[in-house]
């Protein structure tokens, strides 16, 4: 077992991964005690493996060791450090943090389900991790007990981190997050660092795919929700002409939004809820009809503008500012500090 292990550390180490802590940590966890019914040859590979289903849903995978690898260094995880991650599933990942942070720091991970979190648990205790706390709970909450942490590491899909997590990190500290996109198929996984107490700033580093969390941290599918339940109620109050839109302004205006959805069209929603616009024709179309609330033509522009004052950029080529002044962050592209690592 140890030679596939040492086969699976130069795997990782020829998918990206560098960092020779994160590699031993690797080398020294068992991986098949996270994924017992998984055949061998699958479980040193760089594979994502489905873990847990509960009524033919798949509620948690052990995610692709290269990726988590990768994060793991993007963070900055390091000897020492306070960890919170978000997403125990069966308690893989968590075990090689513990491994990176080593004797004197420590992890917390949190799981919304409780049959996971009792599984991770006993991962833990089999392997002798004493440096991971396991917590049973919504983790759109965090853990206040141990906080402030240094890093936050989130492996489930969620609408941006939340004001929970952004108090519990310390000022300088690092957060990686999967970002939900209602209106595309990928997670652009985030890396920012906590730059003052009211902000976060840092870019897509990862195109990834992971499970989308429920609860608090999907409100903005609660919001279409609701929106969607109730939207017999506005009436139509203007029909606007717009430029053609392309796919690199809609995934620029989903994520400084965060309130652009796609069904059979796209929507974009008022954030207190007193109407929706919808555009229609190709690629979005050439006509915003909006419905309740007039004010909602005068942001679409705003965002139109913004996105062509810089460039008409791609999301990935970008740096984001996250401003958490009040419950929903307002989102804005830092294009200053393109390209700037932590």
């Amino acid at each position: 077992m140890e030679k596939r292990r040492r086969r699976f550390v130069e795997l990782l180490r020829l998918e990206g991964v560098r960092d020779e802590k994160v590699l031993k940590a690797f080398s020294e966890i068992p991986r098949e005690v996270f994924v017992p019914d998984v055949p061998i040859d699958l479980v040193y590979s760089d594979t994502v493996l489905i873990t847990h289903r509960k009524d033919g849903m798949i509620l948690s995978t052990s995610s692709q060791p290269s990726l988590m690898g990768r994060i793991m260094e993007d963070l900055g995880i390091s000897k020492g450090d306070k960890v919170l991650e978000i997403g125990t599933g069966t308690g893989y990942n968590a075990a090689i943090i513990s491994r990176v942070v080593g004797d004197d720091g420590i992890v917390v991970t949190v799981e919304n389900e409780r049959e996971l979190y009792e599984i991770a648990k006993e991962n833990m205790c089999k392997l002798g991790l004493k440096n991971v706390v396991c917590v049973h709970g919504d983790g759109y909450y965090g853990f206040e007990n141990s906080a402030p942490y240094d890093r936050i590491f989130v492996t489930v899909g969620i609408d941006e981190p939340g004001v929970n997590l952004f108090r519990q990190l310390r000022v300088g500290g690092t957060v990686g997050f999967p970002m939900n996109l209602y209106c595309f198929t990928w997670n652009p996984y985030f890396v920012m660092v906590k730059i003052d107490d009211e902000k976060l700033m840092g870019n897509i580093r990862f195109d990834t795919s992971f499970l989308k969390a429920g609860g608090n941290f999907a409100w903005r599918k609660n919001l279409l929700d609701r929106m969607m339940h109730s939207r017999e109620r506005f009436n139509h109050v203007g029909s606007f002409s717009i430029p053609r839109l392309s796919y690199s302004f809609l995934e620029f205006l989903e994520i400084c939004s965060l309130r652009l959805f796609r069904r059979t069209e796209y929507i974009f929603i008022d954030i207190e809820e007193r109407g929706y616009a919808i555009f229609s024709g190709r690629f979005g179309g050439t006509k915003l009809e909006v419905y309740g609330h007039e004010e909602l033509h005068d942001e679409f522009e705003g965002f139109f503008k913004m996105w062509m004052g810089i460039g008409r950029p791609s999301i990935t080529s970008l740096d984001f500012l996250m401003r958490y002044s009040s419950r929903i962050p307002t989102v804005e592209p830092s294009h200053r500090y393109i390209g700037q690592n932590w």
